[in-house]
This record gives structure tokens, sequence and C-alpha cells, in this order.
């Protein structure tokens, strides 16, 4: 498997209505690549407009092993809010929080940093 990973930047979570936030960059990494980060929506220093980032997304979500996030019902959710992206089937979204928690399943942190740091 050689998934596309895709890592959203976002304004601060809430709850509903409010929820996704909207995001403000993306990380996008085809497998064997080097990451890409889509700035749009800073104050200051943005590298790139939304619909640049929105066409990379897209092609992200061609790749036909799928695409890989750490919780991605969260990213999935943002992209299908706001770049009006379809939720991929089931066998194309790939999620390293589930292998963390495989991994341990006692674990009180299933974060990217907590298993760094692990």
């Amino acid at each position: 498997m050689k998934p596309t990973t895709i890592d959203f930047e976002t304004f601060g979570i809430e709850g509903r209505p409010k929820y996704p936030p909207m995001p403000v960059g993306v990380s996008i990494k085809p497998w064997g690549k080097a990451s890409r980060y889509y700035a749009f929506g800073h104050p200051t220093e943005n590298t790139h407009c939304w619909s640049e980032a929105e066409a990379a997304l897209k092609q992200a979500y061609k790749c036909k092993d799928g695409v890989l996030f750490q919780n991605g019902k969260f990213d999935v959710d943002v992209a299908e809010t706001w770049f009006d992206l379809p939720v991929p089937s089931w066998d194309k979204i790939h999620d390293t929080m589930f292998l963390l928690f495989l991994d341990d399943p006692h674990q009180r942190e299933l974060g990217l940093k907590e298993a760094a740091a692990r």
C-alpha cells in the first residue's frame, strides 16, 4: 500500500454547528515524494490560494491506494465540508490512530506527538 498522506491545519475546533472548523492549510505527501504544505488561510505568509489546495486535494483523493490520515474522521469531514470532496470508500481510508491503538490498546494518548515520545 502506498497511500497519499493528508493533514489539515484548521481554526480551533468547536462543537457543532461550527464543526468542522475552516481549514487554513493542508499538507499533502504522495508516497515516495516530498510533502507540500498549501497555506491559504493564514493572516500572513500564505503560499497558495484555496483553489490550488483544492486541486491538490482532488488529485490526492485519486491515489489508487487511498489516503492516509492521523484521526481520519476529522480530516475526511474537513475535506467533505469545505472542499466538497466525497468520503472515500472504507478501503481507501487509512488511519494511523487505529494502528497506534492496536499497537497498545491501553495507551492514554493516541496522538502522534505522544506516540513519538513513547
